[in-house]
């Protein structure tokens, strides 16, 4: 009996008080807006990519591939330059038989697509030219045939930078929000 007369007390309090109304109804639609607003961003990634050196087949490759685009430098500085100005995701280069790869990191999945991309590359021009050499010397079938080693370095963040180190601020945005409802 007790019980039914304190639910009813609640109710009825519940019911005037139109701030808890609106933290309890208003507040979880605004928060599924914002998440959906988060979760529903474009899943085609298009990359563009600053090369320096590279050879061309290999340019070519990297440029047949949809959703990505490259820009050939001459100077290595200005490649470094565009990607600081967030013009391109990612700087190749080739020296001394390695390839050095200079990421923007500002978008992980651009910066696996990459990487992705450039393995790929480099995979099929080795099977190109391995091909070649096949062809040439039937006979003789000592082949070697090295990967090139690739360097990696970072702008921002590092290879384990991944979606949710980019959702932080976002989460703390609804921590300080409930916290705000709830203290006043």
């Amino acid at each position: 009996m007790r019980t039914i007369a304190i639910a009813k007390k609640v109710v009825k309090e519940l019911l005037r008080d139109k701030r808890t109304l609106a933290l309890m109804f208003v507040a979880p639609v605004f928060i599924m807006w914002l998440m959906n607003l988060m979760f529903s961003a474009s899943t085609t990634v298009n990359i563009k990519l600053a090369t320096q050196d590279l050879p061309t087949s290999l340019v070519r490759k990297m440029d047949d591939m949809d959703h990505v685009s490259v820009k050939t430098y001459k100077d290595l500085d200005q490649a470094k330059e565009a990607l600081n100005d967030e013009k391109v995701d990612a700087v190749i280069s080739y020296k001394d038989g390695e390839y050095h790869v200079a990421y923007a990191n500002t978008d992980a999945s651009k910066t696996s697509v990459t990487r992705q991309i450039l393995r790929t590359s480099i995979a099929s021009e080795g099977t190109n030219q391995l091909l070649a050499r096949v062809k040439q010397s039937l006979p003789q079938l000592q082949l070697k045939v090295k990967s090139p080693e690739i360097k990696e370095s970072y702008e921002y963040g590092n290879e384990d930078t991944g979606f949710f180190a980019k959702m932080i601020p976002v989460l703390l945005g609804f921590v300080v929000f409930f916290f705000v409802f709830l203290i006043s």
